[in-house]
């Protein structure tokens, strides 16, 4: 089974996924951050998903496909509150530049 990391978290740090495999439980197809209880972005998925993952659209994401599956789902506790900004918009992605450009 193979996996990925789409790590949709520009403010996160990628080091804290950097275990076996990248923090997911043995056999996990998706991994999603959990920081204080809330959910970021899923950061590895298995290839059996891409397919599904290359059609959706909209701003929606990937939560259809994580209801769809729950059984593939697993959490895994982080403290870096970066694993929760996402980047779907025009507006979003001007916020997170600056705020990079500002920690020069």
């Amino acid at each position: 089974m193979g996996h990925d990391i789409a790590f949709d978290s520009p403010l996160g740090s990628i080091s804290g996924w950097r275990s076996d495999p990248v923090g997911a439980p043995h056999g996990a197809l998706v991994v999603v951050p959990v920081i204080d209880g809330q959910r970021g972005n899923p950061v590895v998925w298995a290839r059996r998903f891409f397919r599904e993952l290359a059609a959706l659209e909209g701003d929606v994401g990937a939560r259809n496909l994580i209801g769809r599956y729950p059984e593939a789902v697993a959490e895994v506790p982080l403290t870096d509150t970066g694993a929760l900004v996402d980047v779907d918009t025009p507006e979003a992605l001007r916020q997170v530049k600056a705020e990079l450009e500002g920690a020069k």
